[in-house]
């Protein structure tokens, strides 16, 4: 039997969103980052209401981060209207947000393309999947987001630059190894 799961999103904050995407008012949000596993506060202005990969988000425009972002409804944990209905504005360029890293893919080329959201087309796929060591380029608003994702492709991408990047991912695993010498976690 499949089991399908759908995550909950709390009417009241969809409520809430809706009034000020049609009344033009910012709205304060506390809201869970998967990437950081953080509740934070943000202000933000949103744009509108959309669908990701059959989750329901919010775009807007986060002054906290400075930038566009798209955040899940489910993981709002809070959401007030906000007198200011002036649109915050954003003083830096999208490109200078972005972390770049270029890595080379040596295995289970298609999940590591879904991981980091990398566009192919099945001819492309199929081509890439016959070759071993590609050499692509991702990008992300977020390092944190990188170093997760890295971390989670079992070995089967590496960070060729930037060298801090590279750095990053392997602090973050020796300090995965180092829980494992825990003596609350041996048996």
């Amino acid at each position: 039997d499949i089991a399908q799961v759908t995550p909950t999103v709390d009417s009241s904050h969809r409520a809430i969103i809706l009034r000020a995407l049609k009344e033009r008012r910012n709205l304060e949000i506390e809201y869970h980052s998967l990437i950081r596993d953080r509740i934070t506060t943000r202000a933000i202005t949103p744009l509108e209401l959309g669908e990701d990969r059959g989750v329901e988000v919010l775009l807007a425009y986060c002054n906290s981060a400075k930038g566009f972002r798209t955040f899940r409804l489910d993981n709002v944990k809070k959401a007030e209207l906000l007198d200011s209905s002036e649109v915050i504005s954003n003083s830096k360029k999208d490109s200078e947000e972005l972390f770049r890293a270029k890595c080379r893919v040596d295995a289970r080329l298609r999940t590591t393309f879904e991981r980091f959201r990398l566009e192919t087309d099945l001819a492309t796929a199929a081509t890439l999947s016959s070759r071993k060591g590609i050499t692509v380029e991702v990008t992300s608003f977020s390092q944190d987001w990188l170093v997760r994702n890295f971390m989670s492709t079992l070995a089967n991408a590496e960070i060729t630059e930037p060298a801090e990047l590279a750095k990053a991912v392997g602090v973050k695993a020796q300090a995965t190894l180092e829980l494992y010498k825990n003596p609350h976690f041996s048996s």
